[in-house]
C-alpha cells in the first residue's frame, strides 16, 4: 500500500517537474494535462516499439540490439511530446528524456524509501517484460511460447551433506575380493565374434567336437564338426535340408584345414 502510494507520488512529482521543463523548451502546450497525456502515449509507444524489434528482429549481436531498441525508443516515443505538446524535435527529445531520467529517479526513490529490495522489483519488472515479448512473438508466429522450468529450491536445514548419505550396498560388494576381480577384469574383456581360423592339418585330432571347415584337393569344401577320427578318415557330421549325414572325409585329400572359434 504504502508502496504504491509513494510510486504515485513519484509519479506526480516527475510530471510536475517534466512540466516546468517543457514550459522552459518553449512548448505551447505545457500544461499538466498535456505532459501527462504526452507521458501516457510516449511510454505506450516506446512498449509497441521494445515489443516490436523483439520480435521481428534477430540474429543481432545483444550489444547492437540494445543501442537499436534504446533509439529507436527515445526518437519514436519522443513524438508524441512533439505533436502533443507543440515543441520543436531537440525539445521533445530533451524533454522525453528528462522523463524518464526523472522518473527512474524518484521511482527508485520510493522502492528504497519502502524499504523494498531494489534488485528483486528490477528482477521482476525483467520478467514481466520478458514474458510479455515471447507472448506476442508467440501470437505473431504462431508457436507456443518457451516456458523456463520452475527451479525448485531445498530449505537448508533439509540439505543433506554427502557424508551422511549412507552407501548403497549391492550383491557385489558381498562376494569375496578374488571373485569381484574377476568380474570386474571379465567385463573389460573385449568381445570377440567367432569366425573360421587355419590351422595345422596334423592337428586335426585334437578338433574332435569342433566345427571344421575342410578345403579338399579336388576343390570341394566340407563344413561341419568332426565326430571322430576313423583310421585315416575324418568322420564329419555335416548338417543338411533333410537332416545331418555323416561324411567320411580321407586325411589325405585335405588340403587346408579352418576351425570355427
Amino acid at each position: 500500500m504504502y508502496l504504491s502510494l509513494s510510486l504515485l507520488a513519484a509519479v506526480v512529482i516527475t510530471l510536475l517537474a517534466v512540466s516546468k521543463i517543457a514550459k522552459m523548451l518553449l512548448a505551447k502546450r505545457p500544461g499538466l494535462e498535456w505532459i501527462t497525456a504526452a507521458s501516457l502515449v510516449s511510454a505506450a509507444i516506446a512498449i509497441v516499439t521494445y515489443l516490436g524489434l523483439n520480435v521481428f528482429v534477430k540474429g543481432l549481436d545483444p550489444y547492437v540490439m540494445l543501442g537499436i531498441t534504446f533509439t529507436a525508443m527515445l526518437l519514436i516515443s519522443s513524438a508524441a511530446f512533439k505533436f502533443i505538446n507543440k515543441m520543436s524535435w531537440s525539445g521533445a527529445i530533451a524533454t522525453n528524456v528528462a522523463n524518464i531520467v526523472i522518473v527512474l529517479a524518484t521511482s527508485v526513490a520510493a522502492v528504497v524509501l519502502n524499504g523494498e529490495s531494489l534488485s528483486e522489483t528490477v528482477s521482476t519488472i525483467t520478467s514481466s517484460a520478458k514474458s510479455n515479448t515471447q507472448m506476442v512473438d508467440s501470437m505473431v508466429t504462431g508457436q507456443s511460447p518457451h516456458i523456463e522450468p520452475a527451479k525448485m529450491s531445498i530449505p537448508e536445514d533439509e540439505l543433506v551433506e554427502d557424508s551422511d548419505i549412507e552407501p548403497m550396498i549391492t550383491e557385489l560388494n558381498l562376494l569375496p575380493p578374488g571373485t569381484i576381480k574377476a568380474i570386474e577384469k571379465e567385463k573389460k574383456r573385449k568381445y570377440i565374434a567367432p569366425k573360421y581360423h587355419v590351422v595345422s592339418i596334423s592337428s586335426i585330432g585334437s578338433l574332435v567336437g569342433k566345427t571344421l571347415k575342410i578345403h579338399k584337393d579336388n576343390g570341394s569344401v566340407i563344413k561341419g564338426y568332426l565326430q571322430n577320427i576313423n583310421g585315416n578318415d575324418a568322420i564329419i557330421n555335416r548338417r543338411m535340408s533333410s537332416g545331418t549325414a555323416i561324411v567320411p572325409v580321407s586325411l589325405a585329400s585335405i588340403k587346408k584345414l579352418e576351425v570355427y572359434k
